[in-house]
């Protein structure tokens, strides 16, 4: 809340961390009454798979559902491990188990806001971790997100993982393939960009070279438009054959409709030979280390920061 405007997604792991949570956010914003109207707060919490809610899920759904904070619950389960070796059966697993917690909270409040999904990955039987770069945990996402649009639910997406310890050729390939799943099966709340090392190191480069590929994705995907205007059959009349388009009005109208990189390189030879010759994890270093440093957040009043900070004291003392 301190260095961010954007919304936060919170995982307490008490009840009383999540009523602290609360508290900060609603002195973030002005108070109870303009954090339901504008939730900066999202919660998550989850059942274990299979099949088990525990009474802390339950409780922090619960009070989610009072206060109207808007919640993730969301299963997290292991294909061969927590979860049949089969992608149907993990798919109709982890509906149940979110739609089971849905049912709960919706009986406590009718109308609160739940936000619906899964993590289904696979056991690799090598290693026996929890894939984040597997293409069956894409796939998984996506599929949890199709059912969420079946059950016109908000969707909890994943992208922007990988497997990989470090900022690498792996790491751009796993997090590049399930960015592309995300936006093609229209995912929503798309969360973990930047995590790496099956869910274990959380990479600010990767989180710097993500934007990069979401920005790539988006332009990959769009909404091809065909009329009259976008075909410019008389642009291609006025140039007529052997003629050039760089220099016509419409080329200067449109160009900027077509997607820059900020790091990644087309300058050709002659340009590189002349340049610093930097690599492409060189550049996304260099600018992740930019935005560090220059970073300036939208200041908090000095008493809202004093009473958050009052709130964390408390909190520390109480686990003391």
């Amino acid at each position: 809340m301190k260095n961010s405007t954007k919304p936060v997604l919170a995982m307490p792991v008490t009840l009383q961390a999540l009523a602290d949570s609360r508290e900060m956010a609603a002195l973030a914003v002005g108070g109870d009454d303009v954090l339901r109207a504008r939730p900066v707060l999202i919660i998550y919490s989850e059942p274990v798979s299979p099949l088990v809610h525990p009474d802390e899920s339950v409780r922090k759904l619960l009070y989610c559902a009072e206060h109207e904070i808007p919640l993730v619950y969301t299963p997290y389960a292991a294909m061969g491990g927590t979860a049949p070796l089969s992608q149907a059966a993990i798919i109709a697993q982890m509906c149940a188990e979110s739609l089971s917690g849905l049912v709960v909270h919706q009986l406590k409040r009718r109308g609160a806001s739940f936000i619906f999904g899964g993590m289904p990955s696979v056991m690799d039987m090598k290693t026996t971790i929890f894939s984040y770069g597997a293409p069956e945990f894409q796939l998984g996402n996506s599929l949890m997100a199709e059912m969420a649009h079946y059950f016109k639910l908000p969707n909890f997406g994943t992208a922007g993982t990988s497997d990989s310890q470090v900022f690498d050729g792996q790491a751009v390939l796993e997090v590049t393939s399930s960015c592309i799943m995300a936006a093609l099966s229209g995912a929503n709340l798309v969360h973990d960009v930047g995590l790496l090392g099956n869910a274990t190191v959380v990479m600010p480069d990767m989180i710097v070279a993500t934007d990069e590929i979401i920005n790539m994705t988006r332009h990959l995907l769009p909404k091809v438009l065909v009329n009259e205007e976008a075909l410019a059959v008389d642009v291609i009349r006025d140039v007529g054959p052997g003629g050039e388009f760089v220099t016509h009005p419409h080329t200067l109208y449109y160009f900027r409709d077509v997607w820059y990189p900020d790091l990644l390189y087309r300058g050709g030879a002659k340009a590189w030979s002349g340049s610093e010759q930097l690599t492409f994890e060189q550049r996304v270093n260099a600018r992740t280390r930019e935005l560090i440093e220059s970073h300036q957040p939208e200041p908090l009043p000095d008493d809202v920061v004093e009473q958050i900070e009052d709130i964390i004291r408390r909190a520390q003392e109480m686990t003391r």
